[in-house]
């Protein structure tokens, strides 16, 4: 527990949370910035319910473009928590709804290099934050609550949060905020992420979802622009 009383993350969080499909399909329409039509158990009772969520997932991401032969994954290794192909798969995403293409000078650069690149950007100005790599610049969880606080500056007090807290408490803080005011899910393991043990993969993939976060907000706030002057 940390001390506002949550429970921090368990080893086997992320093929725990993609086990019933809610967060797959969750992660999948922030991917996308699109919403899945098809109705599926937000609550499933059942394995059935599970393999059904995940299906529709899977087919949401043919429909817009995954080829099957991308889809090295079912239904069922989802459920099952085989972490390999959960892993697997969501690389595969990645490398797929790349990001080069809405950061100045990207051709230049790997993918991985422009979202580090977009991260400094971002987080540039808050204290305790230097971004150099995926495998350390993120363990203090100081890069996520900035993030999350330049997406959301009302949201809370980032000075006082890097003051008060310790790195686990101000992972689980960041994780927290950041599922619900930008609807990004739970993928990191808290501790794991603390100590350094991580996969870097993780990391690269989690951060790519605060991108295209900041990429939705954006594209909505020049529609309505449009909209006001139209």
């Amino acid at each position: 527990m940390d001390k506002r009383g949550k429970k921090i993350n368990s080893p086997n969080e992320l093929e725990e949370d993609f086990s019933d499909g809610v967060t797959v399909i969750d992660f999948i329409e922030l991917l996308l910035d699109s919403r899945i039509k098809t109705k599926y158990s937000k609550q499933p009772k059942n394995k059935i319910n599970k393999i059904e969520n995940c299906s529709i997932a899977l087919n949401f991401l043919k429909d817009n473009g995954v080829q099957q032969k991308m889809l090295t994954i079912s239904p069922e290794d989802l459920v099952d928590k085989n972490l390999k192909f959960i892993l697997g798969f969501l690389w595969m995403l990645f490398r797929k709804f790349r990001i080069n293409k809405n950061i100045a000078g990207a051709e230049d650069r790997s993918t991985e290099e422009n979202l580090l690149k977009w991260v400094r950007e971002i987080t540039q100005g808050y204290a305790g934050v230097k971004i150099t790599d995926f495998s350390h610049s993120f363990n203090d969880g100081l890069a996520f609550l900035a993030m999350v606080n330049k997406f959301d500056p009302s949201l809370f007090n980032y000075n006082e949060y890097m003051e008060e807290n310790s790195s686990v408490e101000n992972i689980e803080a960041a994780f927290e905020l950041a599922e619900k005011s930008l609807g990004v899910p739970k993928l990191l393991d808290v501790n794991e992420l603390a100590n350094g043990t991580i996969d870097e993969r993780s990391i690269v993939l989690y951060v790519s979802l605060f991108f295209h976060a900041f990429v939705s907000q954006e594209e909505k706030r020049r529609l309505e622009v449009s909209a006001f002057f139209f």
